[in-house]
Protein backbone atom coordinates (compact mmCIF):
# COMPACT_ATOMS: atom_id res chain seq x y z
CA UNK A 1 0.00 0.00 0.00
CA UNK A 2 1.25 3.48 -0.86
CA UNK A 3 1.77 5.97 1.95
CA UNK A 4 -0.74 8.76 2.54
CA UNK A 5 0.59 11.91 0.88
CA UNK A 6 0.44 15.17 2.80
CA UNK A 7 0.94 18.85 2.19
CA UNK A 8 2.38 20.72 5.17
CA UNK A 9 1.24 24.34 5.48
CA UNK A 10 3.36 26.49 7.78
CA UNK A 11 6.97 25.65 8.53
CA UNK A 12 7.43 26.86 12.10
CA UNK A 13 8.21 24.89 15.24
CA UNK A 14 5.05 22.73 15.19
CA UNK A 15 5.55 21.96 11.53
CA UNK A 16 9.11 20.82 12.14
CA UNK A 17 7.79 18.42 14.80
CA UNK A 18 5.14 17.16 12.39
CA UNK A 19 7.75 16.72 9.65
CA UNK A 20 9.92 14.57 11.94
CA UNK A 21 6.94 12.42 12.90
CA UNK A 22 5.83 12.01 9.28
CA UNK A 23 9.37 11.33 8.04
CA UNK A 24 9.64 8.49 10.60
CA UNK A 25 6.35 6.86 9.58
CA UNK A 26 6.41 4.63 6.49
CA UNK A 27 2.62 4.99 6.10
CA UNK A 28 2.75 8.76 5.56
CA UNK A 29 4.86 10.95 3.27
CA UNK A 30 5.11 14.67 2.71
CA UNK A 31 4.81 15.73 -0.93
CA UNK A 32 4.83 19.53 -0.58
CA UNK A 33 5.09 22.31 1.97
CA UNK A 34 4.66 26.07 2.13
CA UNK A 35 5.33 29.11 4.28
CA UNK A 36 5.41 32.83 3.46
CA UNK A 37 8.83 33.23 5.12
CA UNK A 38 11.66 32.68 2.59
CA UNK A 39 14.06 31.64 5.39
CA UNK A 40 11.61 28.96 6.57
CA UNK A 41 11.16 27.75 2.99
CA UNK A 42 14.92 27.54 2.47
CA UNK A 43 15.56 25.70 5.75
CA UNK A 44 12.80 23.17 5.03
CA UNK A 45 13.95 22.66 1.44
CA UNK A 46 17.44 21.88 2.70
CA UNK A 47 16.11 19.00 4.83
CA UNK A 48 13.52 17.90 2.23
CA UNK A 49 15.15 18.56 -1.17
CA UNK A 50 12.77 16.30 -3.10
CA UNK A 51 9.65 18.23 -2.05
CA UNK A 52 7.95 21.15 -3.70
CA UNK A 53 8.25 24.09 -1.28
CA UNK A 54 6.25 27.23 -1.97
CA UNK A 55 5.31 30.54 -0.40
CA UNK A 56 1.58 29.84 -0.04
CA UNK A 57 -0.98 27.07 -0.18
CA UNK A 58 -1.97 28.20 -3.68
CA UNK A 59 1.59 27.39 -4.84
CA UNK A 60 1.39 23.76 -3.67
CA UNK A 61 -2.30 22.78 -3.48
CA UNK A 62 -2.28 21.17 -6.95
CA UNK A 63 0.38 18.66 -5.86
CA UNK A 64 -1.22 15.18 -5.82
CA UNK A 65 -1.98 14.60 -2.14
CA UNK A 66 -4.36 12.86 0.23
CA UNK A 67 -4.54 15.49 2.99
CA UNK A 68 -3.34 18.89 4.16
CA UNK A 69 -1.84 19.54 7.58
CA UNK A 70 -2.26 23.15 8.75
CA UNK A 71 0.55 23.93 11.20
CA UNK A 72 -0.28 27.60 11.01
CA UNK A 73 -1.61 30.12 13.51
CA UNK A 74 -5.42 30.22 13.57
CA UNK A 75 -5.61 33.78 12.26
CA UNK A 76 -5.64 33.81 8.47
CA UNK A 77 -6.73 30.20 7.95
CA UNK A 78 -9.82 31.07 5.94
CA UNK A 79 -7.99 31.06 2.58
CA UNK A 80 -6.14 27.86 3.51
CA UNK A 81 -9.32 26.00 4.44
CA UNK A 82 -11.12 27.33 1.37
CA UNK A 83 -8.26 26.07 -0.86
CA UNK A 84 -8.44 22.64 0.77
CA UNK A 85 -12.21 22.51 0.30
CA UNK A 86 -11.89 23.50 -3.36
CA UNK A 87 -9.23 20.81 -3.89
CA UNK A 88 -11.29 18.21 -2.02
CA UNK A 89 -8.48 17.54 0.45
CA UNK A 90 -9.15 16.58 4.08
CA UNK A 91 -7.61 18.92 6.66
CA UNK A 92 -5.80 18.23 9.92
CA UNK A 93 -5.41 21.60 11.68
CA UNK A 94 -3.41 22.47 14.74
CA UNK A 95 -5.51 23.80 17.58
CA UNK A 96 -7.11 26.15 17.98
CA UNK A 97 -8.98 25.88 14.71
CA UNK A 98 -9.96 29.55 14.79
CA UNK A 99 -9.73 32.64 16.96
CA UNK A 100 -13.43 32.44 17.84
CA UNK A 101 -16.26 29.93 17.83
CA UNK A 102 -18.20 31.64 15.03
CA UNK A 103 -15.26 31.39 12.65
CA UNK A 104 -14.62 27.77 13.65
CA UNK A 105 -18.29 27.08 12.87
CA UNK A 106 -17.82 28.67 9.44
CA UNK A 107 -14.85 26.38 8.76
CA UNK A 108 -16.90 23.34 9.76
CA UNK A 109 -19.70 24.42 7.43
CA UNK A 110 -17.22 24.93 4.56
CA UNK A 111 -15.78 21.46 5.09
CA UNK A 112 -19.21 19.84 5.32
CA UNK A 113 -20.33 21.57 2.11
CA UNK A 114 -17.18 20.36 0.35
CA UNK A 115 -17.58 16.84 1.72
CA UNK A 116 -14.14 16.79 3.33
CA UNK A 117 -12.95 15.83 6.79
CA UNK A 118 -11.83 18.66 9.06
CA UNK A 119 -9.93 17.43 12.09
CA UNK A 120 -8.36 19.49 14.87
CA UNK A 121 -5.21 17.98 16.36
CA UNK A 122 -4.86 18.07 20.10
CA UNK A 123 -1.63 16.11 20.35
CA UNK A 124 0.42 18.99 21.77
CA UNK A 125 -2.06 19.95 24.51
CA UNK A 126 0.10 18.52 27.31
CA UNK A 127 3.26 20.43 26.40
CA UNK A 128 4.16 23.01 29.03
CA UNK A 129 4.20 25.84 26.48
CA UNK A 130 0.70 24.93 25.29
CA UNK A 131 -0.70 24.73 28.80
CA UNK A 132 0.85 28.07 29.67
Amino acid sequence: MSPLRGILVGLGARARTWARVIDADPDVALVAACDPDPAAQKAFAETHPALLVGSSISAVIDTPADFVLLATPPGGRAAQIEACCKAGLPVLAEKPLADDVALAHTYVELAEAAGILLIVGLNFRYLAVTQE
